[in-house]
């Protein structure tokens, strides 16, 4: 097989994926919300989107470009995401689930300020939010780890909460 079919194959194979992984995500969605809820973005306009966007921080922790709860005192990671969406001109947010990496997801700003921790338990790991027309992010997360500063209590299970720049860190928290 030549290169050019070979890419051509492993484009459509991937496709295929990202088509399977969209339906698999739609009927955990549909759990929790209306359809109408919530759209899915052209795959070519979440690649153009994610691609533009900011990559992961590599000074988050010399930067404190996170926040780090318990999970049963989740209030600071709900205001900072209910701030993030409120300094948003648009009344929508983007989503990307990790698990179900096919695009990002159009969701009005009350759905993800209401939902956020479900969104992220139906991922299982973690969801990245965008503003439309925006290049940085904020990542919520679910994981078990040593939160710092508390070493002594060793590992639990928090949220974290990371920003992709201190800019965008130092505007959300300005509106907590």
């Amino acid at each position: 097989m030549s290169d050019d079919n070979n890419t051509k194959l492993g484009q459509l194979l991937w496709t295929k994926e990202r088509i399977e992984k969209q339906n698999k995500l739609r009927e955990q969605l549909d759990l929790l919300l209306s359809p109408d809820d919530y759209s899915f973005l052209s795959f070519e306009e979440s690649d153009e989107i994610q691609l533009a966007g900011d990559d992961w921080p590599n000074d988050k922790w010399i930067s404190n470009l996170y926040i780090q709860t318990d999970v049963s005192d989740f209030a600071k990671i709900e205001k900072a995401i209910g701030s993030f969406a409120r300094i948003n001109d648009k009344q929508f947010l983007y989503v990307f689930f990790l698990k179900y990496n096919f695009g990002l997801i159009v969701m009005p700003n009350y759905i993800v300020i209401k939902y956020w921790a479900k969104l992220v338990e139906i991922d299982g790991d973690e969801i990245f939010l965008y503003h439309p027309g925006m290049n940085y992010f904020i990542c919520v997360e679910i994981t078990e780890d040593i939160t710092v500063g508390e070493e002594s209590k060793g590992r639990r299970w928090i949220f974290e909460l990371t920003f992709s720049n201190e800019k965008i860190k130092n505007e959300v928290l300005l509106n907590i």
